[in-house]
């Protein structure tokens, strides 16, 4: 899991040791006027390019401050003399935890693997392989989601909300899956509830929300304005991936496809392309190559393949 950085604090009373006083009480403003607003939304331009201007101004002594609401500046005299290697790399650690604190927390799920990730309200999220999640800070219980993932939201009163390229779900304790992939052949955002309450609508029509009930799934196909009738679908076979399994039910080739190359890192070519649209189901248990599922997959509807430099080659029959 990527690592945060929520609780940057360098020592700075210990840096300041044994510094002339004047620099010691320059640094410590300018110190304390990045840690004194409380961290805004990514991207914050104006934020950034503040502190970087009192920075360098600092560091050529002309450092000057005029009072702003609920921030507290000591009176400075100005600094006219070169700023030591230990002032710099203090002001310098200083700027890195601003831009550090106000950048989104995001993850991302290895080719091949699967990652839990822990939200800063108690939720929970594992991503399927390929799969990526962020969030601007301060947290919102709002995240945006490209891929598929298992939510297990923590019930505090607040709505909880899950962006996807064309779809939101908002929520308020729950356990659901939403699959969305913008690179699909019919890029689809698909929600199966496993428990709780949720609602779906589409990116650009809110208002067109529908509520969903626990065992029913919904899909936003493309950027329709409407969510798709419900669907009844075994919980288990949505939720095989995070065991390990792989199981389609009446899937197009190429999505198969595409899940097998996150599954396995690698690459699979299709031959012609159309055969993509042809659709199978097809289960298979913890698979351990690609190979065995591309050969079983191969048998089932006719098809070929070879091995390439980077994966495989799925392509007709000879004969076909």
């Amino acid at each position: 899991m990527n690592q945060t950085y929520d609780h940057i604090s360098p020592d700075l009373d210990g840096l300041l040791a044994g510094m002339p006083t004047e620099e010691a009480e320059g640094l410590r403003a300018v110190w304390d006027q990045i840690g004194s607003d409380e961290p805004t939304d990514f991207p914050d331009r104006e934020r950034i390019a503040r502190v970087w201007r009192d920075l360098e101004a600092f560091s050529h002594g002309t450092i000057s401050h005029e009072p702003r609401p609920a921030v507290r500046l000591r009176r400075l005299r100005l600094v006219r003399r070169p700023v030591s290697m230990a002032l710099t790399a203090v002001v310098l650690a200083g700027a890195v935890a601003v831009a550090l604190w106000i950048r989104p927390a995001e993850w991302t799920a290895p080719l091949g693997e699967r990652l839990a990730v822990a939200l800063p309200d108690g939720s929970k999220v594992e991503l399927n392989s390929g799969a990526s999640l962020h969030y601007a800070r301060p947290f919102r219980r709002s995240v945006h989601l490209v891929g598929e993932a298992y939510f297990d939201v923590n019930h505090n009163g607040k709505p909880f909300l899950v962006h996807t390229f064309n779809a939101e779900v908002q929520v308020l304790g729950t356990h659901f899956n939403v699959r969305a992939w913008p690179t699909d052949d019919a890029p689809t955002t698909v929600v199966t509830l496993a428990s709780g309450k949720v609602s779906v609508a589409p990116a650009k029509h809110l208002d067109r929300a529908v509520i969903m009930t626990p065992g029913e799934t919904r899909q936003v196909v493309n950027q329709a304005a409407e969510v798709a009738a419900a669907e009844t679908n075994q919980l288990d076979d949505v939720l095989a991936w995070r065991h390990g399994d792989l199981i389609f039910k009446n899937q197009m080739l190429s999505v198969i496809l595409k899940d097998l190359e996150r599954r396995f890192a690698l690459r699979i070519n299709l031959q012609p392309a159309g055969l993509g649209s042809r659709r199978i189901n097809l289960a298979f248990r913890n698979p351990l190559s690609a190979e065995s599922v591309i050969k079983d997959l191969c048998v089932a509807m006719g098809l070929a393949y070879s091995r390439n430099s980077d994966g495989y080659e799925i392509h007709s029959s000879s004969g076909q």
